[in-house]
């Protein structure tokens, strides 16, 4: 996060009372890591570090994941809610041989299909995710790329995200793919609930453990006809 985004502090007799980091991608930006020590809250911290992190946005739209507490804070400032994500996290309690139709892979048609689901480019994020130890999980019919999971170490657990697949189906078949390369080891996914994928979630076993407001300020570009799903966020920060 550090080394692909910006960010500010905010100072309190030399001492860091708040952060806000953002990153900038091909037609939008998104923003997080917007913390205030507790002891300062209600100070109005998080609301100014977040105007001087869109001064220096300048246009483009932005997009950030709120929690309950800060949502109101946020509309203040002109971002609207646009969806929600779940975050699931645990031991699946399913074992599986991996799937035969899904293999390793990385390249430009994942980084095109990425840009497809998300609405924007960024080729930085996924490229530094496999250059510190992501698993690309690809499928593909008929020759062409449909579907993909970047599969990357979190600690202990393992963080299957960014999920792009064309239907609800296929985009099962690889999180079961990729609980099936790393049994018994902790997964977190975080998910639109809408989407139809947080049911399945369940019935491995994945427990859902927080959840967010999905804001943006801004109008971004609308996504194509037949445009593949994002199933799953690379993450609440980077979206």
């Amino acid at each position: 996060m550090f080394r692909l985004g910006h960010g500010r502090v905010a100072l309190l007799n030399g001492q860091v009372v708040g952060t806000t980091l953002w990153w900038l991608h091909d037609r939008a930006a998104t923003l997080g890591m917007v913390i205030v020590d507790q002891t300062q809250r209600g100070r109005g911290i998080a609301g100014s570090l977040v105007a001087d992190a869109l001064d220096r946005i300048g246009d483009l739209p932005v997009m950030l994941t709120a929690t309950d507490m800060a949502r109101s804070g946020y509309a203040r400032l002109g971002f609207r809610k646009t969806g929600m994500v779940d975050t699931f996290r645990s031991i699946p309690n399913v074992v599986q041989s991996p799937d035969a139709r899904i293999d390793a892979l990385f390249d430009d048609d994942v980084l095109a299909l990425d840009a497809l689901a998300r609405g924007w480019a960024r080729e930085a994020v996924l490229r530094s995710f496999m250059a510190h130890g992501a698993i690309c999980w690809a499928l593909k019919k008929a020759g062409r790329l449909v579907a993909f999971a970047l599969d990357r170490e979190l600690g202990s657990a393992r963080i299957i995200g960014p999920l792009v697949a064309p239907d609800v189906e296929t985009a099962e078949a690889l999180v079961r793919h990729c609980i099936s390369v790393h049994p018994r080891v902790q997964v977190r996914i975080d998910s639109n609930p809408v989407l139809g994928l947080s049911d399945r979630l369940s019935a491995l076993g994945l427990n859902k453990v927080s959840w967010g407001t999905v804001m943006v300020r801004g109008t971004t570009r609308a996504k194509p006809n037949g445009a593949p799903i994002l199933f799953g966020l690379a993450s609440q920060a980077f979206g």
